[in-house]
């Protein structure tokens, strides 16, 4: 194969690469007073709408858990960055590689074998590289995507749902019932003659 046209393929790999850093999922959703659900499938819901975990569980107020999601992701981000790191250090490695074999060529072919001391380091470190640079942006996509995979299990996410529900609906049943309006001795008195005055008119259009 051309080996100038490894280094475009190798090349078109690494930018798509540099482009699957994937950050923290969670959005800040606030609580609205609906109730917290988990899905068969592990998904999370406010209500009819789908949030995340770490909002799922701060909203849920397990705090333990919130912190637990949170430095799982920050882990992951700093792996997918690791892994980049080391694809675009392998393409300097295919670039420095690729300049070392065309120079240990044309010593070969002017000095004959003494050539080779600059030739198969340069094809090692070549070769090396090809594989690292595919496989470094593979695992970054594979970081990427467990950061939107559930940390804690379904079990553990139906009992903080439960916990908050339960707090719900206790706040809701233990809301003051409305008070009465006491009745002030001006108003007694206002009601007395109320009814007096009710009672003087049925009397007359009685006569």
């Amino acid at each position: 194969m051309n080996l100038w046209r490894v280094l475009v393929v190798v090349a078109v790999v690494a930018v798509a690469g540099t482009g699957c850093l994937t950050t923290n999922p969670a959005r800040g959703v606030k609580a609205t007073g609906e109730y917290l659900s988990v899905t068969d499938a592990g998904g999370f819901r406010q209500g009819e709408r789908a949030i995340d975990e770490q909002d799922f569980y701060r909203i849920a107020g397990d705090t333990q858990a919130v912190g637990a999601v949170r430095q799982r992701r920050l882990n992951l981000v700093a792996e997918q960055m690791a892994w980049q790191a080391a694809g675009l250090a392998g393409i300097g490695g295919l670039v420095l590689g690729a300049g070392v074999m065309a120079g240990g060529i044309v010593w070969t072919t002017v000095s004959g074998p003494i050539g080779l001391v600059a030739l198969l380091p340069g094809v090692g470190l070549f070769m090396t590289s090809l594989v690292l640079v595919p496989l470094a942006y593979v695992w970054a996509a594979d970081a990427a995507d467990a950061m939107i995979a559930p940390t804690f299990s379904i079990q553990r996410a139906r009992t903080a749902a439960d916990r908050y529900n339960r707090r719900l609906d206790g706040a809701s049943s233990s809301s003051p019932p409305r008070r009465r309006r006491r009745r002030t001795p001006h108003r007694r008195a206002r009601g007395r003659r109320l009814r007096v005055a009710r009672v003087g008119d049925g009397s007359s259009s009685r006569q």
